[in-house]
């Protein structure tokens, strides 16, 4: 009555044409999409080096041991994160090979110094672990003196730590499932931000979590209630689901790399995997998906579109993290 709002008028401000409403419906829009994007391009951001030659070639036969081991990688790689081992065909490991190749920038060529070795075939088994944790391995297979060359062209000795074999691939079952749960997220945001917005603009919204319709549903009460619902269930099981997966891929990438350095020192593995590696972005990308599992609930509560605006903007932050490793 007196000093009071008259009826009909609206608390909050119009603007011409929508033009504000309709900005920010192009936002969310943007963010939606900036998120699609940068998951689908996180594989092609971490491209993965290959081996173009090796120095000898594989399957050589020489009177003496070859001074040195030369590979060369379609991409440079850190020196530091190629081992090698020498293998005989009985199994047994030896000792003596030396990485020539100075310890600092990635190279392409990558060198050892290799020992003297007895008449027989032997392998030279390289592996690398990238920064993303993916690993590249391979053989090169030698005859010295007088070895049989049935067995330099049939011997095989590489393989696979089965711990090594573990942690790839529950990494790259850890990337979809983060994709999953960001997908779920964002769409889940994307669709309480918009009928939050039809709310405000008059048009009809979501039904709240009271069951109330809030000024009908996107297509009527009941289907607005029951998108609403759903929308707010993917936005935290999303968030949830999100997070388990960079864990798991933090967890595996970690190790891989860390494993790949074997300095002799745990803990400079660990350093080396921190500040050479992506350990540092992984970890951050843990820690804001676990802010957003956090945030969840109460984002699917929300009334304010401004805020699930703001929620899109850390998730893509936190897409670009992950993204980036």
């Amino acid at each position: 009555m007196f000093g009071g709002r008259p009826r009909g008028l609206s608390s909050k401000p119009t603007f011409r044409n929508g033009r504000r409403p309709r900005l920010a419906g192009r936002l969310a829009m943007i963010f939606v999409a900036a998120a699609v994007v940068l998951a689908a391009s996180a594989s092609s951001v971490s491209a993965h080096t290959r081996l173009l030659s090796t120095d000898p070639p594989t399957r050589s036969s020489f009177d003496e041991t070859p001074e040195q081991l030369t590979l060369t990688f379609a991409e440079a790689v850190s020196p530091r994160s190629v081992r090698l081992e020498i293998v005989s065909l009985n199994g047994e490991t030896i000792a003596g090979a030396q990485l020539l190749t100075p310890a600092g920038e990635d190279q392409a060529v990558i060198q050892f110094a290799l020992p003297d070795l007895d008449d027989g075939v032997y392998g030279l088994a390289w592996v690398t672990v990238g920064p993303d944790g993916h690993r590249v391995s391979g053989e090169v297979v030698i005859g010295v003196g007088a070895a049989d060359a049935s067995q330099l062209q049939n011997a095989e000795f590489q393989s696979t730590p089965l711990w090594d074999r573990i942690l790839s691939v529950g990494g790259a079952l850890a990337r979809y499932v983060w994709y999953l749960g960001l997908a779920l997220t964002a769409g889940g945001l994307f669709v309480l931000y918009y009928g939050l917005r039809r709310r405000e603009l008059g048009g009809g919204g979501l039904s709240g979590g009271s069951g109330l319709s809030r000024g009908g549903g996107l297509v009527g009460d009941n289907a607005g209630s029951l998108l609403g619902e759903r929308a707010r269930r993917a936005l935290v099981t999303g968030a949830l689901i999100a997070h388990i997966g960079i864990s798991v891929r933090a967890f595996a990438t970690i190790s891989l790399v860390t494993r790949g350095y074997d300095t002799g020192s745990v803990m400079e593995d660990i350093r080396l995997t921190l500040t050479e590696g992506q350990g540092l972005i992984l970890l951050g990308s843990v820690l804001g998906g676990g802010i957003l599992v956090i945030w969840a609930p109460r984002l699917a509560r929300s009334d304010n579109p401004l805020t699930l605006l703001q929620a899109g903007v850390a998730l893509m932050a936190v897409i670009a993290a992950g993204s980036a490793s």
